[in-house]
């Protein structure tokens, strides 16, 4: 728990977010309130093509909306004990649970880790897709599929190039990812339910993410200096 907590703060001075909310629902919840903000479910399957010690997971979900001034806002949501375990050095599926005020949105980043004794290699998963939050409901952004692979050229980075060791031996600096946003509501919404029985008897509505574009993603890499 101390290893996530550094973790989830270096990814914050990374991300220049310090405002951090905890996940919308816990499996002993008992009641869901949506009259203030709306609840977006969200499983996340991170992957690599081949077997590593080195398993990527999320830390924290980024987002962005305008405020009444103009001015990008972040609002970040950290990834807790009830979202997933590292099951598999192949493939894991997280689940995550966030509360949103109504209003426009972009899901900029899923901010992660990919770690073994001794290093410690931190990637972003740049999704920069558009979501528009209802109001008073629980909604189903689709699943996000990121497949974390050796790049090829100039494809944009899995993470910083520094530290240099880290950030080399996990992988991350020589990857990038593959991202898709898959419509599997039935089979996720049921294990969502599983997971956390006071969605049992909820209305659920689905509200799919649109689709990923890569471009996007390398041309906010290379105006953000992720070299």
């Amino acid at each position: 728990m101390k290893s996530n907590f550094v973790s989830l703060l270096f990814c914050i001075f990374v991300a220049g977010c310090a405002n951090v909310n905890q996940m919308a629902i816990k499996n002993e919840t008992k009641s869901i309130d949506v009259g203030a903000k709306s609840i977006l479910l969200m499983p996340v399957n991170i992957s690599r093509p081949v077997s590593s010690r080195y398993t990527p997971h999320p830390l924290a979900v980024k987002f962005e909306k305008v405020n009444a001034s103009g001015e990008k806002e972040s609002i970040m949501f950290q990834a807790d004990s009830e979202v997933g375990k590292v099951e598999s050095d192949l493939s894991n599926k997280f689940y995550m649970r966030m509360a949103l005020e109504p209003g426009e949105y972009t899901l900029h980043t899923i901010l992660g880790n990919a770690n073994a004794f001794p290093f410690n290699g931190f990637f972003n998963v740049p999704l920069l897709l558009k979501v528009t939050v209802p109001q008073n409901s629980i909604i189903y952004l689709g699943k996000i599929d990121a497949i974390l692979r050796p790049r090829k050229e100039n494809e944009f980075r899995a993470g910083s190039v520094i530290p240099l060791i880290d950030q080399s031996v996990t992988g991350v600096s020589s990857g990038t990812f593959d991202i898709s946003v898959i419509d599997s509501f039935d089979e996720d919404i049921s294990e969502f339910k599983s997971k956390f029985p006071v969605l049992a008897r909820k209305e659920i509505k689905k509200n799919i993410l649109p689709t990923w574009e890569r471009e996007k993603a390398q041309a906010w890499w290379q105006g953000n200096d992720k070299n």
